[in-house]
């Protein structure tokens, strides 16, 4: 490795990119090889990248015909060389940090809001956030096209936030990001696994494949990296690792006391608290927050009081408007505890409005189908984010989950129960609205804080928030 940086600080490179329309004087091009075998070859866009002003190109095998060759630079295996040649360029920032990696199925982001705000309470200074929501610490917001960014956007991010006087920062660790060697030489000091469930089994082909991603990333971390896992989770580890437990029978669980209030079981004792949450996994994230925090060094009975000031998490079980929420649940296993929340705290209706993302896992578009007519009585199937899918397909696809037939449109009354068919999330949202009673609650599923819409490889402003506003302001 140390030639490979030699080679690129003799060519004045001071940053990596993988896209090559970013490259530039100063800012190599890597050449990734394709993820899967539809996507595309980094090696294709090399001569671009040169177009450009890069300095070098970064790849593996020889390079592409035609290409210069002293401007190649051969690195293999280039998914776990590269990260490690972004951390030197970047001064290797997370060993100035105490860095938080989070990785599971479902609530990375809502843990990493949790905790990050926790920590900014507490220590009276930013916290770094990195994840679905984008960037974040101190005054700075960015979007991120990236649950966890590529190594050479991630690598000079943390630096920046170590010369903003940023101490402490959580990221969510997707699976894809394991992989794809995104999270090679980062120095963690807690890493934590929220759930295990159904997602990505397109990218991963099965369960036993995905879980085994989530745990080995777990499994990687240095002894001096503490852990936090879900209580029933097995992961083959040192009998030296640190390992703190979460859920019943674990160091930190529940138990739910009344609206809103819980009683707090953790190492440092039992405590009711009144919290600004609605549900009990809502309450298993914080749980793994504070857990986190622990892991830091941070003292529980200094972190308690200040679980009642923490803001609430964008677009995640977010009470909109009255009548009204939006959350980001998008797997069976998170809408099955989603309805399982709000059922009994509905003594109307329960209305749902979801569709399935493109592009994604298709295996688990019915089993979400399946999940939300368990608990709920009317439900609107629409469309998500389509990418390059046929958003009619998508439909078929997941409504082959249901067992009843569909309502007709044209016949709902004020009590209809059922699923119909609304392609046009737009007017979906909009049915919901209209259907809903006095006591009935809508529950927009899918996208939470999402701003857009992504379809046939363009975003369109789109935010559910904005349309149950809207409505509000504008009945139909």
């Amino acid at each position: 490795m140390d030639n490979h940086l030699q080679r690129l600080k003799s060519f004045q490179v001071v940053e990596l990119c993988e896209d090559s329309r970013r490259a530039g004087p100063q800012r190599a091009f890597v050449a990734v090889p394709p993820a899967t075998s539809g996507s595309r070859d980094g090696r294709d866009y090399a001569h671009s990248a040169l177009e450009l002003g890069a300095p070098l190109v970064l790849g593996e095998g020889e390079a592409p015909p035609g290409f210069p060759p002293d401007r190649w630079l051969r690195c293999e295996p280039i998914r776990q060389l590269y990260p490690r040649l972004a951390a030197a360029l970047a001064g290797n920032p997370s060993a100035a940090l105490s860095l938080v990696g989070v990785t599971g199925t479902d609530g990375k982001t809502s843990v990493s809001w949790l905790l990050s705000h926790l920590l900014e309470l507490l220590d009276g200074q930013p916290c770094g956030q990195i994840g679905t929501l984008g960037w974040r610490w101190g005054q700075e917001r960015r979007p991120s096209d990236f649950t966890t960014p590529p190594a050479a956007q991630l690598q000079p991010g943390l630096s920046e936030m170590v010369s903003d006087g940023v101490q402490a920062a959580v990221m969510e660790v997707s699976s894809h990001a394991i992989v794809l060697g995104r999270v090679e030489q980062l120095d963690f000091s807690v890493a934590a696994l929220t759930t295990l469930g159904r997602d990505h089994l397109d990218f991963h082909g099965d369960l036993a494949s995905y879980h085994g991603v989530k745990k080995s990333f777990l499994a990687a971390q240095s002894r001096h990296c503490r852990l936090v896992l879900p209580v029933g989770v097995s992961i083959d580890l040192p009998a030296q690792q640190s390992v703190i437990r979460v859920g019943s029978g674990g160091d930190f669980y529940q138990q739910r006391m009344g609206p809103q209030t819980w009683r707090l079981h953790t190492p440092s004792g039992v405590v009711d608290r009144r919290l600004p949450l609605h549900a009990d996994f809502q309450v298993d994230n914080l749980l793994t927050a504070l857990a986190i925090a622990h892991g830091l060094g941070r003292s529980l009975d200094d972190l308690l009081p200040l679980c009642s000031e923490l803001p609430p998490i964008p677009g995640r079980l977010e009470a909109v408007i009255p009548g009204a929420v939006v959350d980001f649940a998008h797997t069976p296993e998170a809408l099955t505890t989603l309805h399982q929340q709000l059922r009994p705290a509905t003594s109307g209706r329960l209305i749902t409005v979801f569709g399935c993302g493109g592009d994604r896992d298709q295996g688990k578009r019915p089993a979400m189908a399946r999940a939300v007519e368990q608990s709920a009585d009317l439900i609107i199937l629409t469309s998500d984010n389509p990418r390059s899918e046929d958003p009619e397909v998508i439909l078929d696809q997941t409504q082959a989950g249901f067992t009843a037939a569909p309502l007709d449109a044209d016949q709902l009354t004020s009590d209809s129960q059922g699923w119909l068919r609304v392609t046009d999330r737009r007017e979906a949202i909009a049915l919901a609205w209209r259907q809903r009673q006095p006591h009935d609650l809508v529950l927009v599923a899918g996208k939470g804080a999402e701003t857009h819409q992504e379809i046939k490889g363009q975003r369109h402003p789109f935010d559910d928030r904005q349309e149950l506003r809207r409505l509000m302001e504008r009945p139909c």
